[in-house]
């Protein structure tokens, strides 16, 4: 078991990485900070996301058939409104 405040996180997807780990969505809400985070090895670890992560929120990853590569989808919004500026993302991850 491996713990850390990474965001709200309850009831979202998880994926397998293919080799024993697993990644998971950890969602911001109420301009909280949203995290995808990576457990190997007993460990937890943040993956840096490519937009600002107040301003974006991932609910979802899938590992891509015969890959360790991951795709995430969400979206992004405006800061401090999630219901402003509304843009869907997917995001990869190696």
């Amino acid at each position: 078991m491996a713990s850390g405040n990474f965001g709200f996180g309850a009831g979202q997807q998880i994926s397998t990485d293919g080799s024993g780990g697993l990644w998971l969505p950890m969602p911001g809400a109420l301009s909280q900070l949203s995290y995808i985070v990576h457990y190997a090895t007993g460990k937890l670890a943040k993956a840096t996301l490519p937009v600002a992560a107040t301003n974006v929120y991932i609910n979802s990853i899938a590992r891509i058939p015969g890959t360790p590569d991951q795709l995430a989808g969400g979206f992004e919004h405006a800061t401090d409104n999630d219901g402003e500026n509304v843009v869907a993302v997917i995001l990869e991850y190696s």
